[in-house]
């Protein structure tokens, strides 16, 4: 983005910036409550508030109800969620390069691209909007700690804040990341993920070998491996680089774990007041260097003739005939441009999958009985299909918001964008799901058919969950990058409806065993070796799951068909 300065000293946040928050933030009221006034959405935000209501009424339990943790735990917990909060954007940000130092939503060009607003004024803006999103995250969060912390106002005051201070390291890593070269940032991306996956196999190793997590049949496996990961991040923190890493956060985490209102705790509070504003200069210094870097790459580039040799290289490419794509009715046509980022993007897709892989064989090193284990393994990567899997595939809508009156006007039939875009995903979770169940059962052996008649009974629940994802999408429009409470709000409903879509499910699940158990010997009854109850519950698992894949498709074909770019895409 470029702007145009006076040359004269500027405040940080122009007062008409300030304006422009105040009519965002009514915009963003209006468009909440149109929600009610329109019908196609009016069951859809009665679902969220009833959703709302079930987290609210959580945490009001949880306040009332639940002991004050530990307070040398309590500490811990919160130094090291803040570590961690930190230390993922920057793998995130090795992984996926952002496309933008400080990314801007199209409605945002427009207002303030081409207004005479100085770099500082409109960082400044961006300042603004991080102030009020940490402020009312910081409000909630503090209320969700209070049978733990002393005092709710320094507590507040310093989780606002590290959360201020965590999206200003989130800035200063995207405007690096995407500042430095190519060749520089493939040293980062190799050595990011190699202290990551090595951080990562050792932690494994030493819970598996050293803790005896074989021996250790209490808990699941899963909970122990997390108990004895932050053990081990705990005893991290006493080494050199352990507190190398968290020293920024010291401060932050004084001040919310403060016993008392006297002594240094208003120390630490001027610390990371202090800290907060050096950030701010850091973030400002950091756009400034690499805004002129890329400004001198782009110089040497048409200095060198490095521009024409590539403009004749993209000449050649669009000479070349293009590979003929099967239509399938346009499915496949429309498919074909996530592949395409499959392809550019295979590598930041398998990093991304392979956390998950490894958490879903987990059972394999504490589960001996083929069969159980299977079962156990098959649970873990319907839990990620529900949870992880859609966030880590985004390639359907939700990636294609500012495509989609282009997608309206394909001259194809909604059916068939639905499909082309749903592909991809379901395909790519299906063969991850796939690999992971052939790897177990090469290691423990179990019936060719139990195997097979899984596989394909994940592929309507991968249809299903992605359906889903995007039928709330296409009723309820986000952008990827966007910032603030309302997606921290709307993550929260979301996590919360599958979680509660997800107890469901296995709720129906362990009444349908009993069902078919009770109807095999029935039949059985009636004829010794008729038919077995786990062929009964396999076919009403399969049936049940495509019946509500296909009837969750079509709904998400109708909210295409009616979606209305020039209303339903936010600014």
């Amino acid at each position: 983005m470029t702007s145009i300065s006076s040359g004269k000293p500027t405040a940080l946040v122009h007062p008409a910036l300030l304006q422009l928050l105040k009519f965002q933030a009514r915009a963003r009221l209006s468009r909440l409550f149109s929600g009610f006034g329109t019908p196609r959405r009016f069951v859809l935000s009665c679902v969220g508030l009833f959703l709302a209501a079930i987290w609210l009424g959580n945490v009001a339990v949880s306040i009332v109800m639940r002991e004050a943790t530990d307070p040398s735990r309590f500490r811990d917990l919160v130094a090291l969620g803040f570590v961690a909060y930190a230390l993922w954007h920057v793998v995130r940000n090795a992984v996926w390069r952002p496309e933008a130092g400080v990314h801007w939503t199209s409605a945002e060009l427009e207002f303030v691209g081409g207004a005479p607003l100085s770099q500082r004024e409109l960082l400044g803006y961006r300042f603004a909007s991080i102030v009020t999103a940490a402020t009312l995250k910081a409000f909630l969060i503090s209320l969700l700690m209070l049978p733990d912390v002393h005092f709710w106002p320094i507590a507040f005051v310093g989780m606002m804040l590290a959360l201020m201070m965590l999206d200003l390291i989130r800035m200063s890593v995207e405007i690096t990341f995407h500042g430095v070269s190519a060749r520089k940032y493939g040293w980062i991306w190799a050595s990011v993920l190699t202290l990551a996956g090595g951080a990562l196999i050792s932690s494994l190793v030493s819970t598996v070998s050293v803790t005896g997590l074989m021996a250790n049949r209490a808990a699941p496996v899963a909970v122990t491996l997390l108990t004895h990961c932050f053990q081990a991040a705990v005893a991290l923190r006493e080494t050199l680089p352990g507190r190398i890493v968290e020293a920024p956060f010291h401060p932050f985490v004084a001040v919310v774990t403060a016993k008392s209102m006297l002594g240094s705790v208003w120390i630490w509070l001027g610390v990371a007041a202090a800290m907060v504003c050096g950030m701010v200069g850091v973030v400002l210094w950091l756009k400034r260097i690499f805004d002129q870097s890329i400004l001198d790459a782009e110089r040497r580039s048409w200095k060198t003739g490095d521009a024409n040799e590539d403009s004749s290289r993209v000449a050649r490419e669009v000479r070349q005939p293009l590979p003929r794509i099967p239509r399938c009715g346009g499915v496949f046509t429309v498919a074909w441009r996530q592949v395409i980022t499959v392809r550019n993007h295979w590598a930041s897709l398998t990093v991304a999958v392979a956390p998950l892989a490894i958490l879903s064989i987990l059972p394999l090193a504490d589960i001996d009985e083929p069969l159980k284990c299977f079962i156990n393994v098959v649970g873990g990567l319907v839990f990620f299909a529900f949870i992880m899997l859609p966030s880590v595939f985004k390639l359907d809508f939700r990636r294609d918001l500012d495509h989609m009156l282009l997608l309206k006007m394909l001259p194809l039939s909604a059916s068939s964008v639905v499909i082309g875009q749903l592909l991809v995903p379901v395909a790519l979770a299906t063969i991850f799901q796939i690999t992971v169940l052939v790897g177990t059962a090469l290691y423990m052996p179990i019936p060719v058919m139990t195997l097979v008649g899984t596989c394909l009974t994940l592929l309507p629940i991968n249809m299903l969950v992605f359906a889903l994802d995007n039928l709330i999408f296409v009723l309820y429009p986000y952008r990827a990058q966007q910032e603030g409470l309302e997606v921290f709000i709307r993550a929260v409903l979301i996590l919360t409806g599958k979680g509660l879509l997800f107890a469901g499910a296995l709720i129906f699940v362990i009444t349908w065993s009993s069902m078919a158990q009770w109807t095999g010997a029935r039949l059985n009854g009636l004829g010794p070796g008729l038919v077995a109850w786990q062929t009964i519950f396999a076919a009403g698992i399969f049936a049940i799951c495509l019946v509500s894949s296909v009837v969750t498709t079509r709904l998400l074909v109708h909210a295409f068909r009616r979606f209305d770019p020039g209303q339903d895409v936010p600014a």
